[in-house]
């Protein structure tokens, strides 16, 4: 039986991302809008901001700047 040639390189399903590079859009959101786009409850939401390193939040800010979102991205990791 004759060996078939073995392909040089190996393809991979997935492309890994640099961990700079978001595929979600930074822009002005609303906390609601992160929340539901985190997948929680907004109380749990704001419980997981609290953790944000450097995250500069006024205590009755509803709209998240764009540094602040690339912030939560890098800590919480982008929402699916």
């Amino acid at each position: 039986m004759e060996q078939m040639e073995q392909p040089e390189q190996v393809f991979h399903m997935f492309q890994t991302v640099p961990h700079n590079i978001y595929i979600m859009k930074i822009k002005v959101y609303s906390k609601t809008e992160l929340s539901r786009m985190y997948n929680v409850h907004y109380d749990t939401f704001k419980k997981w901001l609290k953790n944000v390193p450097d995250l500069d939040l006024k205590p009755a800010q509803r709209i998240l700047t764009p540094k602040q979102v690339e912030k939560i991205f890098k800590h919480l990791g982008e929402p699916d």
